[in-house]
């Protein structure tokens, strides 16, 4: 049995040499080298471009417009508490420096998109507190939209007189 410990930043097709660890010479020489060639397993969690790694997270509604920190598992089998600020759109990708993948001397980076998740079903509660919200934040996502359309209907009132 021979432990092996991989360095980081392998990748698939490149080989190890363990000096020694080899079979026996036959001519009762000193054991030869053992070349161990690497399949690197991909993680579910993410996906690996180059040296920056990818990561999705979903946060709920309230996190996002809230903020939160999130528990990000790094690739050295710690915990990285990632903070979300207030404000943060789905889709917005945050960046981590120097928590990628480390290659040859250089380590990318860590980024984490954040994906907002709208309840598919809201209690009444629910139905309520975000009604209250919505009428105390009357911002509009779509003002050139919503201009466009009250132009149109005073245009088309005017016409009807």
């Amino acid at each position: 049995k021979i432990e092996v410990k991989i360095p980081p930043g392998m990748v698939t097709g490149k080989k190890l040499r363990l000096a020694g660890k080899g079979n026996p010479s036959q001519l009762g020489g000193p054991p030869g080298d053992l070349y161990i060639q690497a399949k690197v397993v991909n993680d579910p969690n993410y996906e690996v471009k180059g040296y920056d790694l990818y990561l999705n997270r979903e946060v709920k509604i309230s996190e996002a417009l809230l903020g939160t920190t999130l528990s990000i598992p790094t690739l050295e089998d710690k915990t990285l508490n990632l903070r979300i600020p207030a404000g943060t759109s789905s889709g917005r990708t945050l960046r981590v420096r120097g928590r990628g993948v480390e290659r040859g001397g250089r380590t990318g980076d860590l980024l984490v998109t954040v994906n907002v998740v709208v309840p598919g079903k809201l209690s009444k509660e629910g139905k309520n507190a975000l009604a209250a919200f919505a009428k105390a934040q009357p911002q509009d996502p779509r003002p050139e939209i919503t201009e466009a359309v009250d132009r149109a209907e005073v245009e088309g009132q005017a016409d009807m007189s």
